[in-house]
């Protein structure tokens, strides 16, 4: 679910919901499968700023990784793995 996923506990996932809707950014439906949970989605004003954001997070990668080689990248995100299922322990 979406605590999960974002490694928060279940309030703080459902505050966080709450402010996306208020703020335009989802919608909240019913799941048809199981009464107590809802499905979020992603408004078409959410999917419409992605869009326009795909492109410069696309440039600051490529302006961030340009001189590393193919190795070297796997071995940062390697390491960055290790320290965050280190900080997922403490």
């Amino acid at each position: 679910d979406l605590a999960d996923l974002l490694e928060v506990g279940q309030a703080t996932a459902g505050q966080l919901v709450d402010r996306m809707v208020r703020g335009g950014w989802v919608e909240r439906s019913p799941s048809p499968d199981d009464r107590r949970a809802q499905i979020v989605t992603a408004t078409s004003k959410a999917r419409a700023m992605l869009e326009e954001l795909a492109p410069r997070q696309s440039a600051l990668e490529h302006e961030i990784f340009q001189d590393l080689s193919a190795d070297e990248r796997r071995a940062l995100l390697a390491l960055l793995e290790r320290i965050k299922a280190r900080l997922g322990r403490q």
